[in-house]
């Protein structure tokens, strides 16, 4: 172990207790009692790393208040690949995301891998993040909503409602960016319509950043908006669809999570009950009409006719009756 992955193990001890004996470092770090003091003084005097003996605990802690994180950037080889990879996927997501501001951090990332005989090269060719019908997203109106909600200030928009087939110019408090089903969506609160609305990102030409503070929504407010109901939208109504799905499938399902909530029963027959929590039907019909025949809707009734309806139309189509 070089001198410089002794310093981030003992960075790490530092951080993990809140006083840490010789005993432990000297495990840690399989080095003798001197090689250890030396460390010490180093980071203490050369560094400034506050590193100070606590007489009651016996043993090394980080003095309080400012500064008690040690100067720089202090990665680990581990630590590296990882930001790394993840840095990776988040272009694999969408080519040139925020890539103007990951640009120095990366550069810098990579001359530590290199510092440290990791290969970059290596990590771009096998770390992926493959999506799957993604929407293009405007990247001039990513930054711009992206700086509007870090700086909380409101914005002005067009939004373009595909069902409708109408633009909407509306004043928007931002409140989070969510990335779901490969498309960016930005949580905000409405000025027209005075309540949290989500809205794609790809069906919103962005007019301005206004100078105007942006209202502030309670954040448990807005995980039970977001997270309350299953897919992206809510409504005012909460409903729980039963859905049973055939052996077959009960396989696969069994294993998903569909949503935090979710009830799950496997039944005797092998075939399996999933029950989750719905307001907006229209992701949930989408992705139960994708099991065709080997998924069932038991309820509510409103819900299996809507299936069942939806299952006639398509069989008419194909000459079916």
């Amino acid at each position: 172990m070089d001198r410089t992955e002794r310093f981030y193990r003992i960075r790490r001890l530092l951080a993990s207790r809140a006083v840490v004996p010789i005993d432990a470092f000297l495990a840690d770090l399989e080095v003798s009692r001197a090689t250890f003091t030396r460390d010490v003084e180093y980071l203490r005097d050369r560094l400034n790393v506050p590193i100070v003996w606590d007489r009651a605990g016996r043993g090394y802690r980080l003095a309080p208040g400012d500064g008690t994180e040690l100067p720089g950037l202090w990665l680990d080889p581990d630590e590296i690949r990882a930001l790394l990879a993840m840095a990776e996927m988040l272009d694999s997501l969408q080519a040139g995301l925020l890539a103007e501001h990951l640009a120095p951090l990366r550069s810098r990332l990579s001359a530590f891998a290199t510092s440290h005989g990791l290969s970059v090269e290596a990590i771009q060719r096998r770390v992926r993040l493959v999506a799957s019908l993604p929407r293009a997203t405007d990247m001039q109106s990513m930054q711009t909503v992206l700086h509007a909600v870090l700086e909380r200030r409101r914005l002005r928009v067009d939004h373009f409602h595909r069902l409708r087939n109408a633009a909407t110019r509306r004043e928007l408090s931002p409140q989070t960016l969510v990335f779901y089903r490969n498309a960016w969506y930005l949580q905000a609160w409405c000025h027209l319509r005075e309540d949290v609305r989500v809205f794609s990102l790809d069906a919103m030409r962005v007019l301005e950043i206004t100078d105007t503070a942006a209202v502030e929504v309670d954040p448990e407010t807005l995980r039970t908006r977001l997270d309350g109901t299953y897919g992206i939208f809510d409504g005012p109504t909460v409903q729980w669809a039963h859905i049973r799905f055939s052996p077959q499938q009960a396989r696969w399902v069994a294993a998903e999570r569909w949503h935090p909530l979710q009830r799950g029963t496997l039944r005797e027959d092998g075939s399996y009950d999933l029950e989750i929590p719905y307001s907006d039907d229209r992701e949930l019909l989408m992705d139960v009409m994708r099991f065709g025949a080997e998924a069932e809707v038991v309820g509510p009734p409103s819900l299996r006719v809507r299936i069942r309806d939806l299952h006639a139309e398509a069989a008419e189509r194909y000459g079916g009756s």
